[in-house]
């Protein structure tokens, strides 16, 4: 009978535990992490912008390449957009909020 006491006093400890790290710790580290997904957002919504452009930089040198009937020469297609080539560059950012 004393061990049946013992162990049941022992489980309800546990189960009491048990629900003290859930309430106490877990939750909160949980909230934490939901806000920190949402302060998240607006640098996704940036970066998605920024591939979404040089995704359609991409598609139209590969055109301009296939209807030329060349070689897509990487590094100074790169090039030329850090320096601003051809003036695509500026035009890029005024059509982001349209595609």
């Amino acid at each position: 009978m004393t061990r049946s006491l013992e162990a049941e006093a022992i489980d309800d400890a546990l189960d009491l535990f048990a629900l003290l790290m859930a309430s106490r710790l877990i939750s909160p580290a949980r909230r934490k992490s939901s806000g920190e997904r949402l302060a998240m957002l607006p640098k996704l919504e940036k970066a998605s912008g920024l591939l979404s452009r040089a995704g359609r930089v991409l598609v139209e040198q590969l055109d301009l390449v296939a209807e030329a009937g060349a070689d897509l020469d990487v590094a100074a297609a790169v090039d030329g957009r850090h320096r601003g080539g051809r003036g695509e560059q500026g035009a890029g950012r005024g059509r982001a909020g349209t595609g």
